[in-house]
């Protein structure tokens, strides 16, 4: 099933490669997220996800089972509009 990231203008996907992260069950850590995004007086239900550009790299975790990356239970989405596409460039560029 593809997942679209829930930030406005952001055309990332699980499709397209991007690590998409659920929106937080917590209702504070939502509501933060949600203003962050832009959508605090949106209607929302909690299939949304953010993809991980939104996200800058000290909110991250990385698992020392596999070296995968995971958010840290306290990360918030700061990277909107222009600064996520520098920020997948950056990926791209760095292969991270």
């Amino acid at each position: 099933t593809m997942v679209k990231c829930a930030a406005k203008g952001c055309s990332n996907s699980n499709k397209n490669g991007s690590k998409m992260n659920n929106f937080p069950r917590d209702p504070q850590r939502l509501r933060t997220w949600l203003i962050n995004c832009g959508m605090e007086n949106k209607s929302f239900n909690y299939c949304g996800a953010l993809c991980e550009f939104h996200f800058t790299a000290d909110m991250w975790e990385k698992r020392s089972v596999d070296g995968s990356k995971k958010l840290k239970s306290s990360a918030v989405p700061t990277i909107f509009g222009e600064l996520v596409i520098q920020q997948k460039h950056q990926k791209i560029t760095n292969g991270k």
